[in-house]
């Protein structure tokens, strides 16, 4: 664990941003690019091209990328007191929680660690989701409830999960079962039980930190 950086800390990309508040409810594409490709440069990149593709596909969408750049003032109690009201990107508690599930002891063949990474880095996608201002203004919702959530990434992953499936079936299954959208049983609950651990307990602090 030496190697994680303090979960609290923010790493900060060097791109423009707008405080928050300030920010306009959606992005014009050409200042979405420059974010995606930040993502994509600060991210482990996968060795297995199909698994890499699907990361691609993930953060293809505009708003998925927008939501991932989005600062929100963090109020925990669990924060230490000079960091409480400091703005953090989605993205930095992302790339800290996908790190975390990296390492873990529970994931110990190299194929699962980049699985379990992946993962990470896109289980809280529906959190960030719920709430992006464009979000909360064009559905009237801004409650961060946990079915709501889960139903959002879902959705978001809807199309990624399917294409992934048509490239890699067993790869896609794991996938599903992870992210609770399984079709198939005929799937390894040991590993999904490993990897879905390790995102689960790797994502804790992100959910924590953006819903208090």
């Amino acid at each position: 664990m030496a190697k994680l950086a303090n979960m609290s800390a923010p790493l900060q990309p060097n791109i423009a941003r707008f405080p928050s508040g300030t920010e306009p409810l959606r992005l014009h594409p050409y200042c979405v690019e420059p974010m995606r490709e930040n993502l994509h440069n600060r991210r482990k990149r996968m060795d297995d091209p199909v698994l890499e593709r699907f990361v691609q596909r993930v953060f293809a969408d505009d708003l998925m990328v927008e939501c991932y750049f989005q600062p929100r003032a963090l109020h925990s109690r669990s924060l230490p007191l000079e960091q409480r009201g400091l703005e953090q990107l989605p993205l930095d508690a992302a790339l800290r929680a996908a790190l975390r599930a990296f390492y873990m002891d529970i994931v110990t063949q190299p194929h699962e660690r980049q699985l379990a990474y992946a993962a990470s880095l896109i289980f809280s996608c529906g959190l960030f989701h719920c709430q992006h201002p464009w979000v909360v203004k064009t559905t009237g919702l801004n409650d961060v409830a946990f079915n709501r959530v889960d139903g959002v990434r879902a959705h978001l992953l809807e199309w990624p999960l399917h294409q992934l499936r048509l490239e890699n079936a067993a790869m896609g299954d794991t996938w599903g079962e992870v992210f609770d959208q399984g079709i198939n049983e005929d799937i390894d609950p040991e590993q999904v039980s490993r990897i879905g651990t390790a995102v689960w307990l790797a994502n804790r602090r992100v959910a924590e930190l953006w819903t208090a």
